[in-house]
């Protein structure tokens, strides 16, 4: 009988940490998928991805290959990816925004804003302020 006194505050605490989890769909590793990023690219940007000679686009799309974010509990988030053979990694912070749908992400003292939503498991960050061929950068959980 004692031992099931031990288990309710165990099983308590479990469940409080996956109410957590499910609260916040971000939560969680999540690796990039390249190719579903390029298909997102608005018409424009994939005209000038598609542009770019063999050597270049392989150079872009690899340096874009196993990215992956990883969104933890009190707001922290790393970025893993490869430079060449090196792993690199960044360490920076991430909370939801005001708007619904939107998560603000800050590295290197750098705050980005971009929407986010899901479509069929996978998780579409669409960045307010980006330049670049990348804008929209799909994931899938790890």
């Amino acid at each position: 009988m004692k031992k099931f006194y031990y288990l309710i505050p165990v099983l308590l605490l479990l469940m409080s940490v996956n109410l957590s989890a499910q609260d916040n769909p971000l939560l969680g590793n999540w690796l990039m998928d390249t190719d579903k990023s390029v298909k997102a690219m608005a018409d424009d940007t994939k005209a000038r991805y598609d542009s770019l000679d063999t050597e270049r686009k392989a150079r872009v799309k690899s340096s874009m290959t196993g990215r992956s974010f990883q969104f933890m509990e009190g707001g922290k988030i790393k970025v893993l990816w490869k430079a060449g053979e090196q792993q690199r990694e960044s360490v920076g912070a991430w909370e939801l925004g005001e708007e619904r749908g939107t998560v603000k992400i800050t590295i290197d003292d750098k705050p980005q804003v971009f929407d986010y939503s899901f479509s069929q498991g996978v998780l579409m960050l669409r960045s307010r302020q980006a330049t670049g061929l990348f804008s929209t950068l799909c994931f899938i959980r790890q």
